[in-house]
């Protein structure tokens, strides 16, 4: 007789983009559930800080799916300067760690 294993099914974690695309959907219903407000803003030793007094609610502007995906290409054209950056150093990095002098001497520091 042979036993046969019983697999368990457990916790799979999903894609990143999955999550990341779930963060962005709760995040848009959330504008139309939260009631929107502001704080008025108080000049105190030349900086301008919150006035926790002033609270007040303002006129909801609720996200739509519509809007919700074109967030995504406004924030990449908004940010290029910043992921092209990221493009840059990354690649610098990984060009110095592709140096086998260089790899070794942070093996050696490492230790």
């Amino acid at each position: 007789m042979k036993k046969e294993k019983t697999a368990k099914k457990g916790f799979k974690m999903p894609h990143v983009y999955v999550i990341i695309f779930a963060i962005l959907l709760l995040a848009t219903i959330l504008t139309w559930v939260i009631p929107a407000g502001t704080y008025d803003f108080i000049e105190v030793n030349g900086k301008s800080v919150v006035d926790p007094a002033t609270f007040h609610y303002i006129e909801r502007t609720p996200v739509s799916l519509w809007e919700m995906v074109l967030s995504i290409p406004e924030g990449m054209v908004k940010q290029a300067s910043l992921i092209i950056a990221t493009f840059i150093i990354t690649g610098a990095i990984n060009s110095l760690f592709s140096l086998i002098s260089f790899r070794s001497y942070f093996e050696l520091m490492s230790v």
